[in-house]
């Protein structure tokens, strides 16, 4: 096992949500709730996932929340981060959206790779799904898969392009 799998074996890591105050982030309450869960028994957490609405998240808010639980955390907790491609994104840019979103993620220690569900309609989906991937490992970080079903918006990968992942 490398070394970055045994972090991960039997370790629990929350997926936190990010508090809203009407329509806004509410970064007090976001402080107040990592204070909290730093003092839980937990390895890290996961931001920007699926809980956090990380795809809804603009730029500013997500590095407010990787700032905050950064710091709340400190050095021993592990910090896993949601990526992928923002919602608004044309098929051209797909790719690129989601590396910005990873190298925003820079201070995180693990990628949660949300599936590239804009591919479905594609000719070629799984070769543009292992491209996907493959331009994500380009960040250095090791990536964690996220299976999010096809009726929530995710997609299913062939057996064949999991082997190849």
């Amino acid at each position: 096992m490398t070394r970055w799998s045994e972090i991960l074996e039997g370790a629990l890591f929350p997926a936190v949500p990010v508090p809203f105050n009407e329509s806004k982030p509410d970064f007090q309450a976001q402080e107040k709730y990592a204070s909290w869960m730093a003092t839980q028994d937990i390895d890290g957490v996961a931001v920007w996932s699926h809980i956090g609405r990380g795809l809804h998240l603009d730029k500013t808010t997500r590095a407010e929340v990787l700032k905050c639980w950064k710091k709340a955390l400190g050095a021993g907790r592990k910090i896993i981060a949601g990526v992928g491609p923002s919602l608004d994104s044309s098929r051209d840019s797909f790719i690129s959206s989601a590396m910005k979103m990873a190298e925003d993620a820079e201070d995180a220690d693990f990628l949660l790779v949300f599936p590239p569900s804009g591919f479905i309609e594609q000719s070629n989906p799984d070769g543009m799904i292992v491209n996907y991937h493959k331009e994500l490992a380009k960040s250095g970080k090791p990536l964690i898969l996220f299976y999010l079903s096809p009726r929530i918006g995710g997609m299913e990968y062939a057996t064949d392009v999991l082997d190849e992942l």
